[in-house]
């Protein structure tokens, strides 16, 4: 009998079953194991198949033994199959095994042949017990096999040796109750709760099919009424309903991923694909999740990484995804996450590895970690959620795509989760990043002396990878002597409000500078002259870019804003929020304007009625009052001639209220973040410059 053959059925497995165990009770103990070979060969159409046995008897090490070869196989200091398999408890199918990583000659070739596919079973005379398995069973294809070995046929092979596990370890089977007869009412039982298990399975995968539709529908149009949403209530509730929907998706994925693992039907299509570019978009999805979180989100992509890779992109997605979920998930706030990505040459492996500061893994813990349905404690469930299905289904991707997924941890210190997967790059590949445009740079970094922080950190790391030259310098713009470097590199977190307008003496001076921040953040867009800006998460190829293109750039510095002036001008500025406040003043100040700023608009209406001022500066979304009703409550006052007349202009994140904003009687509508150009005009066409 063949299980994937045309006549395989339950019923005729069950007769097959039960004959064999005839012929076995008539057997020797050697017999016996070349028998179930022999059995196990011709069920799966493998060409190698050997049993092999616990010789240590032993929970601190291992080593198995072959009777019908003769062989002892110990435990090997490095990574494989073998190992992999009875450190997790899970049987191991493996296909096209030399561009496997996890597949290690001296342990896993036991045949000493040229081997296509592995399959290797572990086998427990209980389902708890001890730490190692009684008994692995290897199985082998070769390169010239026409034979087909999927999860499905692993499955009934598990059942035949579940089956024949007592006669192989020749155990006392009165002991065990396990009598011919039990076998044959315990096989119809199983055929039944087969059937059973079948049926609820097609029925389980129509509901969840049926569910997905929906769930992406209302997913997207939650995020059509987010983008669009200005109350920041609604707009919580509305983050708050899409995560829950992202997290339903996640787990119907989870759930229908297992289902095709488990019947060997999870689809896989190697391409070649950029890792740099595709893989940095997983980062940028997570980031901000992170960041709400109070995690920093940090990722190191090796320059070194060629421009394309062969393997499922897609897949590695998934893995990647469901390690960055988990981090995020098992990490406190004001934690961090590194994600790193290096690639070796000589090899032609890429590792990817995702490393948290989280609440770590407990060493036995660890031994089941990638098992279906396991978390560390049921405690762990009920705070964090989830299913436990991530690492097992990452565990078989990163398999099937011929690599390892392994961990690092220690309880109460953090985790760190990592897979290496053959990259298989085509010949000739260059890197994707050309580092020698960049390497004669000069670079200083502005208030980095001594900093431990991940983000400095990666900068630092970046730049030796780049072989640039820089140097991490103390806080202080006026006390760096710049003529020795090209960049100046400034992390707006480092920053003070007041040394902005240094900031851009230096611009007009003529000073290259490299802007960083958030990627939600828009300050660089006051400045003007050559600066550039990096969003973080930083990516290698994103700050070559942002070096190779500050070093071509060429802006003329004459330009509306710098040669603007507006002496005399008295401004109102009214936004709830500090930053904007201080920003406007910079650059008033620099207009040679007068200003005066408020948090709220009543108190700037209260002084217009007592003050003459030519423009106002309205933020529209403020708690107390709306920008547009302040502007009515203005216009209303100045038909009353409590007010002089006074230019007012809009501030508003939102293009979709201009309408009603400008028919509230606003002279103009400026949608944040603000041009310096833009704004230089405006005031042009109400106020006459001088030049």
């Amino acid at each position: 009998m063949v299980i994937n053959s045309n006549d395989f059925n339950i019923v005729k497995f069950k007769e097959y079953i039960i004959d064999k165990i005839n012929d076995i009770k008539k057997m020797s103990q050697d017999d016996i194991v070349k028998y179930v070979e022999e059995e196990l060969k011709e069920l799966s159409s493998m060409d190698s198949v050997i049993v092999l046995f616990d010789e240590n008897k032993s929970d601190n090490n291992y080593e198995y033994v072959s009777p019908s070869l003769g062989k002892k196989i110990g435990k090997c200091k490095e990574s494989s199959i073998l190992v992999d398999v009875v450190e997790k408890k899970q049987p191991l199918l493996v296909k096209d095994v030399e561009k496997s990583l996890l597949f290690n000659e001296k342990c896993d070739n036991l045949q000493e042949k040229k081997i296509r596919d592995l399959m290797i079973i572990p086998v427990f005379l209980k389902k708890t017990g001890s730490r190692y398995p009684e008994v692995l069973v290897w199985g082998a294809t070769n390169q010239t096999s026409n034979a087909f070995i999927d999860q499905k046929t692993v499955l009934y092979l598990i059942k035949f040796l579940d089956a024949v596990k007592p006669y192989i370890l020749n155990i006392d089977i009165k002991s065990l109750s396990y009598d011919l007869l039990s076998l044959e009412q315990c096989l119809e039982k199983n055929e039944t709760l087969e059937y059973d298990i079948q049926r609820n399975k097609q029925y389980f995968h129509s509901i969840i099919h049926d569910i997905r539709t929906p769930m992406n529908a209302l997913q997207g149009f939650l995020e059509l009424l987010s983008i669009n949403e200005t109350d920041e209530t609604k707009k919580d509730y509305l983050d708050s309903a899409i995560k829950s929907s992202q997290h339903m998706i996640r787990l119907i994925s989870d759930a229908l991923d297992i289902a095709k693992i488990e019947n060997g039907s999870l689809p896989m299509e190697k391409q070649p694909f950029n890792p740099q570019i595709e893989l940095s978009e997983i980062i940028r999805i997570f980031y901000e999740t992170a960041r709400k979180k109070g995690i920093y989100l940090g990722a190191y992509f090796d320059p070194e990484l060629p421009e394309h890779i062969v393997s499922d992109v897609y897949r590695i997605k998934q893995v990647l995804s469901n390690l960055l979920s988990n981090a995020i998930k098992f990490t406190s706030d004001n934690g961090s996450i590194l994600v790193e990505l290096v690639y070796n040459k000589d090899k032609d492996i890429i590792t990817i590895s995702v490393e948290d500061s989280g609440i770590g893994i407990s060493k036995d813990s660890q031994k089941s970690i990638f098992m279906p349905y396991v978390q560390e404690s049921n405690s762990t469930e009920r705070v964090y959620g989830g299913t436990g299905l991530g690492l097992s289904i990452s565990n078989q991707i990163v398999t099937m795509l011929g690599g390892k997924l392994d961990l690092i941890s220690e309880e109460g210190e953090g985790s760190k989760f990592f897979f290496s997967l053959p990259a298989q790059t085509p010949k000739n590949e260059k890197p994707f990043i050309d580092s020698s445009k960049i390497t004669a740079y000069n670079i200083f970094l502005y208030n980095w002396k001594n900093r431990e922080d991940i983000r400095s950190k990666l900068v630092q790391r970046y730049l030796d990878a780049f072989g640039i030259n820089y140097k991490a310098g103390e806080k202080g713009l006026t006390e760096v002597i710049y003529s020795k470097y090209d960049v100046i590199v400034i992390e707006k977190q480092f920053l003070a409000l007041s040394e902005y307008e240094r900031v851009q003496k230096l611009l007009d001076e003529g000073k290259k500078v490299l802007w960083l921040e958030d990627q939600f953040d828009n300050d660089y867009k006051w400045f003007k002259g050559d600066i550039v800006k990096i969003p973080y998460p930083l990516i290698s190829y994103t700050l070559a870019d942002a070096l190779s293109n500050i070093k071509t750039k060429e802006i003329d510095h004459k330009n509306n804003f710098d040669s603007s002036a507006f002496p005399g001008v008295k401004a109102i500025i009214v936004d709830d929020n500090r930053i904007n406040i201080k920003l406007m003043e910079q650059v008033f100040k620099r207009l040679q304007m007068k200003s005066v700023s408020f948090m709220d608009p009543k108190p700037a209406i209260e002084l217009l009625e007592k003050s003459r001022y030519d423009i106002i500066f309205i933020d529209e979304n403020m708690p107390k009052m709306r920008g547009s009703e302040a502007i009515k409550i203005i216009r209303k006052k100045e038909k009353k001639k409590k007010i002089s007349p006074v230019v007012i202009i809009s501030l508003s994140g939102d293009t979709d209220h201009q309408k009603e904003i400008l028919a509230a009687g606003a002279d103009e509508v400026m949608t944040k973040p603000i041009e310096l150009d833009e704004l230089s005009n405006v005031l042009s066409k109400y106020f006459s410059n001088k030049n």
